[in-house]
């Protein structure tokens, strides 16, 4: 045997554990034994218990610092611990299998962009164990509201002084924390959905589109990740009713263009969960928003196509009387109009549905009598059939000053206010007064429903703008438009 030879095997005979001293095997490419290895943690799952200096490298606080997942994940596998330990910084592949990534992934990540994924992120830092107030996103059980609210513990201080967190809040952090499958998640999404629906009229899309756009969020950090096959249509579902709430309160917005893309992606979603009714329900709304777009035969159209999905669903009352009936009555279609009416009020007899409590108009429920009537009242204004708009106004009246909406008061005088004015002979008078009643009540920021009926008022009543009434209506309506404006 050469000497070359002699001296290398003598070499790797004499290579020792570096941490208990003990002779390594010959295959044996770390720099630790077997048994010191499984006591670090393997190569099979990241070490537990690691201490802030881990993480206080320069390379890794540049990281942290930069906001960016895939610097951390370079940091951390060519961190000084892994060197001194194995000889050798991780590999990509190693590192990939602690996260369930293969190596193309982990390089993908370490050079694209900053990750923006929420459930991503937090699957990251949780498996490599990132203390959670190092990190640059909020982490379940570590959120600003829990903080205050220990702080408020700690101080004394009341809890009522700090603000409470949303249905749709809390639903975020559980689907977070819990696993996807779980039927405790889905009940807290749709908890959440329904508490934005049911705070809908009394505080408006500007106070609550964050609240249904968490939920999206939160529906689709579910859907890309693992989900029994089981629980995959409630989730897609449910998604697809935050995607069509937000479409509903675009519309209100006046930002039309959303709104459609809204409602593309929850009809899409609906249809993938074989929900017919909320497919309806969406289509309700496209109509809605051509509507207040002024295009009044797509409205008809787009919920003639929604009716036609399912003519016996309850879902049709809305389309019917919301869709139908509106869009044939701006068209000046008085029979048309008339028999979209008798259609809807068939259905609802049907259905057995007398309700005298006017629901939230953004409920996924069927109509009911009383917001049916709200809209075939709506549906006769145009046609100047005064008579028709006080009847059906005058058989809610109760249910709308009842009801927690403002708006449903103010539309319904605006209704009354416009009809008397296209009515032959005019009434003047009544005009004015409905008209000012329901600008006073307003309040700030109307939604787009209240905005347009406001201003065909306003049109419509300056032929006549001579009259004391009418002057004041229409200066009234000049300060309040500029008002809001403003806002």
């Amino acid at each position: 045997m050469s000497p070359t030879r002699g001296r290398g095997a003598s070499t790797s005979r004499e290579r020792r554990c570096g941490r208990c001293d003990t002779p390594l095997a010959a295959d044996n490419t770390t720099r630790m034994c077997g048994r010191c290895l499984r006591e670090f943690g393997g190569l099979d799952k990241p070490p537990a218990g690691l201490t802030k200096e881990f993480f206080s490298t320069p390379e890794m606080c540049a990281a942290l610092d930069a906001n960016h997942m895939g610097k951390v994940f370079k940091a951390y596998r060519q961190h000084e611990r892994f060197v001194k330990l194995l000889g050798r910084p991780l590999s990509q592949e190693e590192f990939g299998r602690w996260l369930g990534l293969s190596q193309t992934a982990v390089s993908r990540i370490e050079g694209a962009k900053p990750e923006e994924n929420l459930g991503a992120l937090r699957k990251y830092a949780a498996a490599l164990h990132i203390p959670n107030d190092l990190l640059w996103f909020d982490f379940p059980g570590e959120n600003r509201a829990s903080r205050a609210f220990q702080d408020a513990a700690c101080s004394g201080k009341s809890a009522d002084s700090f603000e409470w967190e949303s249905p749709a809040a809390i639903a975020e952090r559980a689907t977070a924390f819990a696993a996807s499958s779980s039927d405790s998640v889905i009940e807290l999404t749709r908890i959440a959905v329904t508490d934005v629906m049911s705070r809908y009229e009394a505080e408006g899309p500007s106070k609550l589109v964050a609240e249904a756009l968490k939920i999206r969020k939160t529906t689709q950090e579910v859907l890309d990740g693992w989900i029994h096959p089981a629980k995959r249509d409630e989730i897609v579902r449910l998604a697809a009713q935050s995607a069509a709430l937000l479409g509903y309160m675009a519309v209100n917005a006046g930002k039309f263009n959303v709104a459609k893309a809204y409602c593309a992606e929850g009809e899409m979603m609906a249809s993938v969960a074989n929900d017919v009714d909320l497919m309806m329900w969406v289509r309700g709304t496209q109509s809605f928003c051509a509507y207040y777009e002024k295009d009044y035969v797509k409205a008809a159209e787009i919920a003639r196509s929604g009716i036609a999905l399912d003519p016996t669903s309850p879902q049709a009352i809305r389309l019917r009387s919301n869709g139908e009936a509106r869009a044939l009555g701006m068209l000046g279609q008085r029979d048309e109009a008339a028999s979209a009416i008798s259609d809807g009020a068939r259905l609802l007899d049907a259905i057995a549905d007398d309700s005298e409590i006017l629901d939230s108009c953004i409920s996924f429920s069927p109509y009911g009598y009383a917001r049916f009537a709200a809209n075939a009242a709506t549906a006769w204004v145009p046609l100047g059939n005064l008579d028709r708009v006080v009847q059906y106004i005058g058989e809610i009246d109760t249910a709308v000053e009842e009801a927690d909406s403002n708006w449903s008061r103010v539309l319904t005088r605006l209704d009354i206010a416009t009809a008397a004015l296209i009515r032959n002979p005019p009434d003047l008078e009544q005009a004015a007064s409905f008209g000012i009643t329901a600008l006073r009540k307003c309040g700030k920021n109307p939604i787009q429903s209240i905005r347009q009926r406001a201003a065909t008022l306003r049109d419509i009543a300056s032929q006549w703008i001579v009259v004391p009434v009418i002057r004041e209506f229409i200066e009234l309506h000049n300060a309040w438009s500029k008002s809001n404006a403003a806002q």
